[in-house]
């Protein structure tokens, strides 16, 4: 071959032309000899990359740019150590249905000494996600699609393994030309509406022409290309399944409707909406579902630990529960508690939905929710609706009128039920109902409803005699310390409401999503599948880029702000319209209170006081220390600035106060 014959087309670069033009809009990784190559063919064929400061904050910017986006999140890692700095991000994935590429290097077959040898694919297997493999010049590009279209038709993480021998071997022959950006990616991952429309922010996203990004925007609706991705149909449960659902709701008077992420990946809101006003229903969500059903009068919100007092008061009440695309896990019916006695009718296309603790299965349907809800909406009697059979609580004072029936905060009567009615039920959907959901969500609710009052006194006293020993108060900051419960409330009123949300773990998490409202699900992030702390900075830069027109709330503890550290630097790099907040009490705050009533020692959970303002100042962001809700106002200049790149507010919390949902925690056994 002379030196002016066209090189062959390496395999690293056809797999990363491949995934281009099947769609790939951005890529996140840090980059290493062995991803390079890959992930520069990726660029040159029109996708984004974003370089983070750790494999870690790589895995969860896809994350959080997947869960906003609705696309397949895609990373690029280098062999080996590469591989592990992402897994605990990638684990998180799994635990919520996350679809995410992985494109890792992996060492050659021979290369038995290699210092980067692990078994990847046996470490990727152990957390739950699809180990695949290029296997060979010939089969790369098809190896390559079909990893794509997995984790977009199972929605969960695949890591295609690359290994360095494969990338570099030349292609027997010139692949054909791609088609242009609308195949495997052409669009939303399923048949269902992006939350990213086409457009200027979109066109900010992706290089090439303005015809191709709109053409890789708009093509398929599903994920087309059926050879490549391997979609699977929507599942459906049975007729017979579905009639005797349908016929649990009609005599119900008090259903209840919980909705989880598995709602939110098939965008069944509206369906459920539908047939809960159908049967006479209220709303509620998991906490990874949150904002699913935001505007609706008859939504109580999050169930579970976050519940809101009224939500506690009514959902023990009901008599059944139609839980869809939600695991009923032990945190979300508040460890068993929430809901009674109710039966549960439960709708995943998990096989394994229905072996949680909570309470007698009536039945299961294994299907997709927004499908199923359709069917059982459609099931349900169709005359006019007849008179009330449960009167609603009246707002002042939940007291029972002379004369009236029961209200439904009263406990059930031990009469029998009446028989099923001909039409649509009434069920506890009144307007006296709406207004007392109106009238009592967290927002209205006093800040010490939040907050633990008999394990903050233990905490304070255990403080005031560390400040009062000496040398022991120290490293102490002796305040004044903010109110996060007011903090909270007050970024609520402050920001926009069509922000994005992406809530770190940890003590803290409660005031966000208790008291800091997302217009819809897909603006809430909440990477808690996993309870890793350290991943809300990365998903909220990863929602940051699949909403750039939107601001961004990275809501961290100060444990999970060190953690993601260097990815402020990505933050600013990037100009984000990204507001961190870090709730900072200087310590692992959950085990400071969970351990130090008892007498344990928590030295080893706290530490001296840190200026995180300045370093993010020095990280390349704007900064502010907050010790009230008045020192917001910094907030404000932000915002009324353009937002242009992000703010950290160190929010100095007070380190005595312990959450309410987090006590509760600790007598479930959470």
């Amino acid at each position: 071959m002379s030196a002016t014959d066209p090189q062959p087309t390496s395999v690293a670069t056809a797999v990363g032309a491949a995934l281009a033009a099947a769609g790939v809009r951005v890529v996140f990784g840090v980059l290493g000899s062995g991803n390079l190559v890959a992930t520069n063919a990726l660029v040159d064929g029109g996708a984004r990359f974003v370089a983070a400061r750790h494999e870690g904050g790589a895995a969860t910017m896809a994350d959080g740019y997947a869960r906003v986006s609705g696309e397949v999140g895609v990373v690029s890692v280098h062999q080996g150590p590469g591989l592990t700095n992402a897994m605990t991000g990638i684990a998180e994935a799994v635990k919520s249905r996350t679809p995410l590429l992985v494109l890792a290097a992996d060492t050659p077959a021979a290369a038995l000494t290699s210092n980067f040898r692990i078994d990847q694919g046996g470490m990727v297997a152990a957390v739950g996600a699809v180990a695949e493999r290029v296997h060979g010049p010939a089969a790369a590009v098809a190896d390559a699609l079909r990893a794509l279209g997995r984790a977009a038709a199972e929605r969960r993480p695949v890591v295609l393994n690359l290994p360095l021998d494969v990338q570099a071997a030349p292609l027997p022959e010139p692949p054909p030309a791609p088609a242009g950006r609308s195949g495997v990616l052409g669009g939303h991952i399923t048949p269902r509406t992006p939350l990213v429309g086409a457009g200027a922010s979109g066109a900010a996203l992706v290089g090439g022409s303005g015809s191709a990004r709109a053409g890789a925007r708009g093509a398929a609706r599903a994920v087309a290309g059926a050879a490549a991705r391997g979609a699977a149909p929507v599942a459906v449960p049975s007729a017979d399944a579905v009639a005797r659902a349908a016929a649990l709701l009609a005599g119900a008077e008090r259903p209840v409707v919980v909705a989880g992420r598995g709602a939110v990946l098939a965008d069944a809101g509206p369906a459920l909406q539908a047939l809960a006003e159908r049967a006479g229903a209220l709303l509620a969500t998991s906490a990874p579902a949150n904002g699913l059903f935001a505007g609706d009068p008859f939504a109580l919100g999050i169930a579970g630990g976050f519940a809101s007092p009224l939500a506690q008061e009514l959902l023990p009440q009901c008599d059944l529960v139609l839980a869809v695309g939600a695991t009923l896990n032990h945190w979300t019916t508040r460890h068993g508690t929430l809901f009674g006695d109710a039966p549960v009718v439960q709708v995943d296309v998990d096989p394994a939905a229905g072996q949680e603790p909570h309470g007698p299965r009536a039945l299961v349907l294994p299907g997709d929710a927004r499908a199923t809800a359709e069917l059982l909406a459609a099931a349900l009697p169709h005359a006019e609706p007849p008179a009330p059979r449960v009167a609603a609580p009246t707002p002042a004072a939940h007291a029972e009128p002379p004369g009236s029936a029961p209200p439904v905060h009263a406990a059930p009567s031990s009469s029998p039920a009446p028989a099923p009615p001909a039409g649509p039920a009434t069920g506890w959907r009144t307007p006296e109902t709406a207004a007392l959901i109106a009238s009592r969500r967290w927002r209205d609710e006093p800040a010490e409803t939040a907050i633990a009052a008999e394990a903050t006194a233990v905490a304070r006293a255990a403080r005031d005699a560390a400040l009062a020993t000496t040398g022991g108060g120290a490293a102490l900051d002796p305040g004044p310390f903010a109110d996060p419960a007011a903090l909270t409330k007050r970024l609520d009123e402050l920001l926009p409401a069509d922000r994005v949300v992406a809530v770190d773990s940890g003590h803290f998490l409660g005031w966000p999503a208790m008291f800091l409202g997302v217009a819809e699900a897909r603006a809430w992030v909440f990477p808690n599948g996993f309870q890793a702390v350290g991943l809300g900075l990365g998903c909220a830069i990863g929602a940051a880029l699949a909403r750039p027109e939107r601001v961004t709330v990275a809501a961290l503890g100060d444990g999970g702000c060190f953690m993601a550290l260097p990815e402020l630097e990505t933050a600013a790099r990037l100009r984000l319209k990204l507001l961190v907040v870090v709730y900072d009490d200087a310590a692992y705050g959950a085990e400071v209170h969970h351990f130090g009533p008892s007498g344990h020692a928590v030295a080893g959970a706290q530490f001296p006081a840190a200026d995180l303002a300045a370093l993010g100042r020095a990280a390349g962001a704007e900064a502010v220390t907050v010790r009230d809700a008045a020192d917001l106002v910094a907030v404000e200049r932000w915002l009324a600035a353009g937002a242009d790149g992000p703010l950290v507010v160190d929010a100095k919390v007070d380190p005595t106060l312990c959450a309410a949902w987090l006590e509760d925690a600790f007598k479930g056994g959470g």
